[in-house]
């Protein structure tokens, strides 16, 4: 991202009331692009007042600016629960008055002189200053007083005096910018988009390139499940919505029961029929939606989504910025190959922890896609973060097969193996054995697996297991002498791949038996020697893999080039 040739370190810190305070912490998130430094969002239970000298407005505050100086960023937060908590996403109001009123996902803790992060704790840096802190002004408790009727609005200007006392040794320059001043039951998608397009008119007055991206489709709508709700209720509810997020029971429960009149599951199939998207959240706040419940997956198995950890106010605001691409995310799924159903799930979902691994496999198994575990809308053009959810797809489609047989050999080469070409897009392990050896309880320990999944997972790379033990060693010479065009040993057919690795096994150099106990005599310990050799030797021709030899592969290089 360009930045000004002086960078400025800059924070902002918006007020907002508490009631639509998880909207408009997740529209800021995605509204924002190439945001260059830490936005705080915070107000308060109790208004900043004279009359109430025991406001959470104090330690909000002083945590908002704390996290500003502080944290590197960019990120967006919502500082509450008397400055105890800074929340990133999946936030929910859940006391109507108290002053530990959110949860979510957290960002950080403060304490008076350290941050904890993700469990780890760094001390506060006292000297870190902004360049310039902004202070947008929204309204909300925050800035609320009592009017001569006794009700509180939203006119208060205390609390730009109060940062200048206050705080003035953490900024050089200080703006306050009244922006708005509302209620935050009166905030809709257009004070939002005020919010953020004044974030980035003061981050390009710095010589940033923030923007706002302003493409969401607000027709997302949210149903709540009820026990009173008919099937027209619901069909009607949900033919006025683009988009669906059904606030279910309990665990993401709906009636599924087809004959009572009162289930959401017609309204949910003609919906999915008409191409429209549904998410299945829940009224319960706390904790992840799940579908271990044959009334929990009856929606999800038909094509709805599950809301996983996401708040609903975070699924409404995500749908309605998806949905607001929806022709970027067709024309980049028929780039790619993809449906479009599936790449805009897969954008929904990035970032979404599951109640269990076991979920997240059983729903990945339904849609046939891995989901990514980040969630690349945050700060990213959408073009761009949609690129790296194909990438992710992409990487996960790499191929893990094990050779077992001659027969399982020949199928592979014709399929994989012809050429050196081919080859080359996957690394080789070799192992000697099925198995390394056995743990104290007695288990049998495969390591090639863990070896597998690692080269795959970090390197991309497409993986081939050769179980040398079940395979003549003899016969396997024949075939790959038979099969190359040009006549290879086997040292060079591998050095193709790649790269090689020469696992361990239960065998013993100094123990010629215990080859011919494992491998049932097809795979002997001068077998492995010339295997060994080969590779060896092989390593002198241009452009030959790199290959790792582990434990008694080491072992054997060792004792080979002794008998030279």
């Amino acid at each position: 991202m360009p930045v000004a040739k002086k960078s400025n370190k800059m924070g902002f810190l918006v007020t907002f009331g508490t009631d639509t305070m998880a909207w408009g912490l997740s529209a800021l998130r995605y509204l924002l692009k190439n945001l260059p430094a830490n936005v705080a969002i915070t107000g308060s239970q109790v208004p900043f007042s004279v009359q109430f000298s025991s406001s959470d407005v104090y330690p909000n505050i002083e945590t908002s600016i704390k996290l500003l100086t502080q944290l590197t960023g960019p990120e967006i937060f919502v500082v509450f629960n008397n400055g105890k908590a800074a929340f990133r996403d999946a936030l929910w109001k859940y006391d109507k008055w108290s002053p530990d009123a959110f949860r979510g996902e957290e960002l950080a803790e403060i304490s008076l002189d350290e941050i904890k992060i993700h469990g780890r704790s760094y001390p506060l840096n006292p000297n870190r200053r902004l360049d310039r802190l902004y202070l947008i002004r929204t309204g909300g408790t925050i800035e609320s007083e009592y009017t001569t009727d006794g009700v509180l609005r939203p006119k208060s200007n205390l609390l730009t005096e109060f940062i200048e006392q206050r705080f003035h040794e953490t900024y050089k320059e200080f703006k306050s910018i009244p922006l708005l001043a509302v209620d935050s039951s009166e905030m809709i998608f257009e004070y939002w988009k005020k919010i953020a397009k004044s974030i980035a008119k003061e981050s390009r007055e710095n010589g940033y390139t923030t923007f706002c991206d302003e493409a969401f489709d607000t027709r997302v709508q949210i149903v709540s499940c009820s026990p009173f709700m008919t099937e027209d209720d619901y069909k009607k509810a949900f033919s006025q919505a683009s988009g669906i997020i059904l606030n279910a029971y309990g665990s993401g429960t709906i009636n599924a029961d087809l004959k009572s009149g009162f289930s959401p599951m017609p309204a949910i199939t003609d919906a999915l029929a008409q191409g429209k998207f549904v998410v299945i959240a829940s009224h319960t706040p706390f904790g992840a939606q799940d579908f271990i419940y044959a009334n929990a997956w009856e929606p999800i198995k038909v094509g709805a989504l599950p809301a996983g950890d996401f708040s609903i106010a975070h699924c409404q605001i995500k749908l309605a910025y998806l949905l607001g691409h929806k022709k970027i995310i067709a024309k980049t799924a028929k780039r790619y190959g993809l449906r479009e159903s599936v790449l805009l799930k897969l954008a929904f979902l990035a970032g979404i922890d599951f109640r269990s691994n076991t979920s997240r496999k059983k729903y990945e198994q339904l849609l046939g896609a891995p989901i990514p575990l980040e969630d690349p809308f945050f700060n990213l053009p959408f073009e761009v973060a949609l690129e790296k959810i194909i990438r992710f797809i992409r990487k996960k489609e790499t191929e893990q097969i094990t050779i077992d047989s001659l027969k399982t050999f020949e199928e592979a080469f014709d399929r994989f193996f012809s050429t050196p070409a081919k080859r080359n897009r996957w690394a080789v392990i070799l192992k000697p054995d099925t198995v390394i050896g056995a743990n104290k309880w007695g288990e049998l320990i495969d390591a090639a697996k863990n070896l597998a999944i690692i080269t795959s997972e970090l390197l991309n790379w497409n993986i081939v297991t050769i179980e040398l033990s079940q395979i003549p060693y003899k016969a396997f010479l024949e075939v790959i002498n038979m099969k190359c065009k040009r006549k290879e040993t086997i040292g060079e057919f591998l050095r193709t791949f790649r790269y090689v690795i020469v696992e361990g096994g239960r065998q013993s150099l100094y123990d010629e038996k215990s080859f011919e106990e494992i491998s049932g005599g097809k795979f002997a310990r001068a077998d492995y020697l010339h295997l060994l050799k080969s590779l060896m030797q092989a390593r002198q021709k241009t452009g030959a893999a790199p290959a790792l030899y582990l434990c008694l592969g080491h072992q054997g290089i060792a004792e080979m080039l002794k008998q030279e």
